[in-house]
């Protein structure tokens, strides 16, 4: 199915040879494409196809298997903390909205392996649900922001109590950049 006329919608698993070509046939990203992220400089709003592998291969060491072993006491006492958390709310009986407890155990554990320090979501009553409403929100834009380029600039440039006031959730995205 054509999207436009760049892209197309593949549903048959026949044609993955011809779309994956790998390392024999490299492409670059569409400029216009990449830029829906925001993020020209990070390997995945990278257009040339050398350059996004040289930044992509300075990431590979993080998501190696000795890596992620090494990560397991983290990823562990991530889940025991969830467990204990499940069990809190099965006593008090109260609604548990489960896509939100595991974007907080996600969320603290990638915190805490970046950066040395959990940002405590599953501490958090409610699991800090402004993190998974927000990364929807900021999903269902990018569409928008590659078909329109200047969408996402001037998203950026405008006065933080306006994205407040339109989107906390958003909002909550921005203030994790300014940290990140």
């Amino acid at each position: 199915m054509r999207i436009n006329p760049y892209e197309l919608h593949v549903a048959d698993p026949d044609f993955i040879d011809q779309l994956y070509t790998g390392p024999s046939n490299p492409r670059d990203k569409y400029e216009w494409s990449a830029r829906m992220f925001g993020n020209p400089l990070a390997a995945v709003g990278t257009v040339p196809h050398e350059r996004h592998r040289m930044r992509r291969a300075a990431l590979n060491p993080y998501f190696s298997k000795q890596s992620i072993q090494q990560l397991m006491p983290v990823i562990l006492s991530k889940l025991k903390k969830l467990c204990q958390r499940f069990e809190g709310f099965k006593a008090s009986k109260q609604p548990l909205q489960i896509d939100v407890a595991y974007s907080a155990l996600t969320m603290d554990i990638i915190t805490e392996y970046c950066f040395a320090e959990p940002y405590g979501c599953l501490d958090e009553p409610e699991f800090t649900p402004q993190w998974p409403k927000g990364l929807m929100e900021a999903s269902e834009t990018s569409h928008l922001n590659k078909q329109f380029g200047w969408l996402l600039p001037l998203m950026m440039s405008l006065p933080e109590w306006i994205v407040e006031n339109a989107s906390p959730n958003i909002m909550a995205l921005l203030n994790y950049r300014k940290v990140g």
